[in-house]
């Protein structure tokens, strides 16, 4: 129990009350769309490269983020980062960061490992010494862990990345979960359905919140009318979904439910007329219950 209460403290010490740095996942050429997002949501941006966007901030930019950024696919905590030119270095280094602020005890984790330029180049290999690395460190604090594939039909709660490249590892936390196009209102879908982070990008690019119409003539399941519908109407993007950091050690239910309501009544909705249409029934029936 002491130990319990000693984890505890660090946790609010070095994980609830620090600042952090935080990736957004955007789709490729949306990079400089996802920037003014988040910093219309007042989070502050720290980088842009290739891929997505960084941030800083406390764990709240991190879940504002998930709840009302429409257009990143993916939210990553970066954990540590280290050189690691053989496999026994790469288990040491991980077996040396404090897993325990940042995983919960019965949690199901995963390892997907990416490299490049970087002479360890065996994903698998990777993956094998970091699962080592995590699993010797929590059990040095009296924890256990469980490693599941990521081929598993059933995803586990909780992805650890692992990005190298030139041979300096960058060890990542998932903060989403589920990848966040999946705002959970879609019902049904057509053929070659359209991501809603993607139709949500392009939206913005192409300023759609100067006009009071929008005119959808290629509707499918209703990706670009039901995201404009939302926006418009100051819905957040993930409130009707969960996300990985809910089952994180400096997780607060009653903070996170504070913070949600703040948000919903904050909004501020503006008239928006959408014309929604496919030359196709099957589609206009599947947007119909989208909508719905």
């Amino acid at each position: 129990m002491n130990a319990e209460k000693a984890i505890a403290r660090r946790v609010r010490r070095h994980v609830g009350a620090k600042r952090h740095v935080f990736f957004a996942v955007m789709q490729p050429g949306f990079e400089e769309t996802g920037r003014e997002e988040l910093l219309e949501l007042g989070i502050p941006v720290s980088g842009l490269c290739e891929g997505g966007v960084e941030f800083t901030g406390r764990l709240e930019e991190c879940y504002r983020a998930n709840l009302c950024a429409r257009t990143p696919s993916r939210v990553l905590m970066r954990l540590c980062r280290f050189r690691a030119r053989d496999f026994g270095k790469l288990g040491t280094k991980a077996a040396g960061f404090p897993w325990e602020l940042y995983v919960n005890v019965g949690t199901e984790l995963s390892i997907k490992a990416a490299s490049r330029h970087s002479r360890l180049y065996h994903t698998g290999r990777i993956g094998e010494e970091i699962s080592a690395g995590i699993s010797k460190r929590l059990s040095d604090c009296g924890l256990s862990a469980r490693f599941v594939s990521r081929k598993k039909p059933d995803a586990p709660s909780q992805q650890i990345l692992a990005r190298l490249e030139d041979d300096v590892c960058e060890l990542s936390l998932d903060a989403s979960g589920e990848p966040l196009y999946r705002r959970g209102y879609k019902s049904r879908v057509t053929e070659a359905p359209l991501r809603e982070t993607l139709a949500a990008s392009l939206l913005r690019a192409a300023r759609f919140a100067r006009y009071d119409m929008l005119i959808d003539p290629m509707c499918g399941s209703g990706s670009f009318s039901i995201e404009a519908a939302l926006a418009s109407q100051g819905r957040l993007a993930g409130e009707r979904r969960s996300f990985a950091f809910e089952g994180w050690p400096s997780f607060r239910p009653a903070a996170y439910r504070h913070l949600l309501t703040r948000l919903q009544e904050d909004a501020a909705p503006r008239e928006l007329l959408v014309h929604c249409s496919d030359r196709g029934g099957r589609a206009v029936e599947t947007a119909r219950a989208n909508c719905r």
